[in-house]
């Protein structure tokens, strides 16, 4: 049977802890379908398993530094799937212009895992087709000085904790849908100059989407959050920029 004949759209969702509902079916079986095609099904517990080469830091702590001198070659192509915190305890710091390159990314998957990334300075980048930040586990992002991270699908707490955090003028989280608490709790602040933009390709913003919280908090000058024509935002207003 077909992956998508076998998965019903609430039974989706309840794996992603969106709820379900009957009235909004139509944009959810689309949703189901965009996320099938750009991979971003691999981020739900029940279909872990990856389909394509996957990297992982756990029990360590690896750098990706623009001009030389980190444990990996900047550019770093991960090309599939990028774990960082699978079991245990990781750490990813992109910094001075390094730039990573990944299908999908976790940032603490499994339960009991934690996981921290951190992108900083002028021209560090980030790249997912799909992001978890707090899968099964905890996850923390930190984009800072103007680092710069872009996910065509971001999950904020699919089952556990996460913090996002994006701060600092030139700072950018640019993203599509986006889930921000699942079964967990999620925090995403935009703070002193930084910029969350959901704009160019997303359908829908979900605040607090399952039996966990979701908070969103822009303050400083500068700071902004562009939602652009979204078409749904649920449990929680978007926060007003500050």
């Amino acid at each position: 049977m077909h992956l998508l004949q076998a998965i019903r759209p609430q039974d989706f969702f309840r794996h992603l802890a969106v709820p379900y509902s009957p009235i909004r079916k139509t944009r959810r079986a689309a949703l189901l379908l965009a996320s099938a095609l750009t991979g971003s099904l691999l981020l739900t517990p029940a279909l872990m398993t990856p389909a394509v080469a996957d990297e992982i830091i756990d029990g360590s702590s690896e750098t990706v530094i623009g001009t030389g001198g980190g444990t990996k070659t900047s550019p770093w192509d991960a090309s599939g799937i990028l774990t960082v915190g699978n079991t245990g305890t990781g750490t990813l710091t992109i910094s001075e212009g390094g730039a990573v390159t990944n299908t999908i990314g976790y940032v603490g998957r499994q339960n009991g895992s934690d996981g921290t990334v951190t992108v900083t300075g002028a021209g560090s980048t980030w790249t997912n087709d799909a992001l978890s930040v707090g899968s099964s586990g905890t996850g923390t992002l930190v984009i800072s000085n103007g680092g710069k991270v872009s996910a065509g699908t971001f999950y904020a707490s699919d089952y556990s904790g996460s913090s996002t955090t994006v701060t600092g003028a030139g700072s950018v989280l640019t993203a599509g849908d986006s889930f921000i608490g699942g079964d967990g709790d999620a925090t995403l602040t935009v703070s002193d100059g930084g910029k969350v933009d959901f704009s160019s390709s997303s359908t829908f913003l979900y605040l607090g989407s399952g039996t966990g919280s979701g908070t969103a908090t822009v303050t400083g000058a500068g700071s902004e959050w562009i939602t652009g024509t979204i078409s749904e935002s649920v449990k929680a207003p978007v926060p007003a920029t500050r």
